[in-house]
């Protein structure tokens, strides 16, 4: 791996980090029932990860077999579900869809990014 992606890929592992932290703030704010809180969060944490998506392009084609792609677009998909449920004023099927199904993909995720990613900042 090129020494020229090790500050975007160090940033990408610390980001998904941080992300994840977002995230279970996020779940702990609906299940309080606290969904204006939540919203700010979750803006956030899906710009973070959009962010983590696209720095990572250029050096996907260099890594080994990974599930770094197919688990991001769960991810997306999982944020698209739960803006859609907001959009539409349905908070608890936003806190549903999180708790069942953007939580677990992005912890997923994150787990494919520290198993891929990670090894690569600390060699």
């Amino acid at each position: 791996m090129d020494n020229k992606y090790y500050d975007v890929i160090k940033r990408a592992v610390d980001l998904s980090e941080t992300g994840l932290e977002g995230m279970l703030h996020i779940s702990s704010k609906l299940n309080e029932g606290n969904y204006q809180q939540a919203i700010p969060l979750l803006e956030d944490v899906m710009k973070a990860c959009l962010s983590i998506d696209a720095s990572i392009q250029p050096v996907l084609s260099e890594l080994a077999s990974n599930e770094l792609e197919s688990l991001g677009k769960k991810v997306r998909n999982g944020f698209e579900l739960v803006v859609s449920a907001f959009e539409q004023g349905e908070p608890g099927k936003a806190q549903e869809v999180v708790q069942f199904n953007l939580m677990p993909n992005y912890k997923k995720w994150h787990a494919e990014i520290n198993r891929v990613l990670k090894p690569l900042i600390l060699s």
